[in-house]
């Protein structure tokens, strides 16, 4: 079930990125270059906060700079979403780099969550994997795990070691008969930051039962209207899953690091 060559490609996955500030809000008259960055798609944006900040500081007052915050088309890009997903819900496959505003003033305190240290961003990751170990498995195995593999996933996921993170992360995807994966922690977004989270069973209980699939997925949540299913692509790391994928092979070979599969709809 699990396709380590799949796994690895999908962790090494880059967005190319290109930031630029808000010319309003920097404090000279000279517009400061762009930065550019192969921003991993498993990763959130906080985490390339300090190599932004180094690019952009000497343009901004430092008193502005205690929290940026980035758009895309005016839209605000939610920090506690991986850059992969942001990428496939709002940018357009067909222009590259992504270009992204970086912005010091005016927090849209409405729209985002505050995010001023990386401590912060750590407890969403370990939120959201406790999420999902319970969805999986009525968190019987996460909640046996010891502090230090917690931070060792946290650790290496940073760091991007792959190989350290996932001698932890198999734990976390046991499908064994003494600890079977009840059902599947996904997640599934349209052209904005909402989403909708439903239980997804493992199997159809048809029969003879059968492994659940992408478009069993669509008719449990009715996310998508019965005459708009054929019109409609599902994304993942940028890639369009066909609607009889598997979800519990593609859970497992293409499952975030946070331990959610988050597939985006979008109109072909």
């Amino acid at each position: 079930m699990q396709d380590s060559a799949v796994m690895k490609e999908i962790w090494e996955g880059r967005v190319p990125v290109s930031f630029s500030v808000n010319p309003r809000e920097i404090a000279c008259i000279e517009l400061p270059k762009r930065f550019f960055l192969f921003a991993p798609r498993v990763s959130y944006f906080p985490l390339a906060a300090e190599k932004i900040y180094k690019h952009f500081a000497s343009y901004v007052d430092d008193d502005r700079f205690n929290e940026i915050w980035l758009e895309y088309n005016g839209i605000p890009l939610p920090w506690q979403y991986p850059i992969g997903l942001l990428h496939d819900i709002y940018a357009d496959d067909a222009v590259h780099p992504w270009n992204i505003t970086v912005r010091v003033k005016d927090f849209p305190q409405e729209e985002l969550l505050s995010c001023k240290s990386l401590n912060i961003v750590e407890a969403h990751f370990n939120h959201m994997l406790k999420q999902a170990g319970v969805v999986k498995h009525q968190g019987h195995i996460i909640e046996k795990m010891q502090k230090h593999e917690i931070k060792q996933l946290w650790n290496s996921f940073v760091n991007s070691r792959f190989d350290q993170f996932w001698a932890v992360n198999l734990k976390l995807m046991e499908n064994s008969q003494l600890h079977p994966i009840k059902a599947l922690p996904v997640r599934l977004y349209k052209n904005d930051h909402k989403f909708v989270q439903r239980l997804c069973p493992v199997t159809v209980s048809t029969e003879p039962v059968r492994p659940s699939t992408v478009l069993d997925l669509i008719h449990i949540t009715n996310f998508v209207p019965e005459n708009e299913i054929e019109k409609t692509k599902f994304i993942c790391h940028g890639v369009v899953v066909p609607h009889d994928t598997q979800l519990i092979w593609l859970y497992i070979n293409l499952s975030y690091p946070d331990n959610f599969l988050h597939i985006v709809v979008r109109s072909k």
